[in-house]
């Protein structure tokens, strides 16, 4: 299929199936970029077949400042986006680049996880989610994008 719209804003009325979406734009200065995404167009399904960590969030907590522990947060839903407990998520976390430790644990009834790693010193932080089990579920592989200086 070709283009779909052009502009600013425009709509268009896809058949069921799956589409690749591609956005493409030239600035004043003739640069240009790109960027696609594959939807599925049609109805839902009746049960969830699939689950994904949706977010990875980081706070501190801890120690005279509040800022002692690193309390890294997952979240997992369905692809009928409903929060999933009771699911295992495995991570590593890395530390300025260099594998710090990995864990696992189970969420809560709302879907999330906390690790806290005590005592943790000052760097960059991103956590890569290595598996999710989850009953008559199929982990989507995906690691949301993450990062965070402490």
């Amino acid at each position: 299929m070709g283009p779909i719209g052009t502009g600013e804003s425009f709509s268009a009325v896809l058949s069921d199936g799956n589409h690749t979406i591609t956005a493409s734009v030239t600035d004043s200065g003739g640069k240009t970029g790109s960027a696609s995404v594959t939807i599925t167009v049609g109805p839902l399904p009746d049960s969830a077949t699939k689950v994904g960590v949706t977010s990875i969030t980081y706070a501190t907590s801890g120690g005279k400042g509040g800022d002692k522990d690193l309390v890294i947060t997952l979240t997992v839903v369905d692809d009928m986006s409903k929060p999933v407990g009771g699911a295992s998520i495995s991570i590593e976390l890395f530390r300025n680049v260099s594998f710090l430790a990995s864990g696992t644990g189970i969420t809560n009834a709302d879907g999330a996880l906390s690790f806290r790693l005590r005592n943790a010193a000052s760097g960059g932080y991103k956590t890569t989610v290595t598996g999710v089990t989850a009953d008559l579920l199929t982990w989507d592989t995906v690691t949301p994008p993450n990062e965070y200086t402490k």
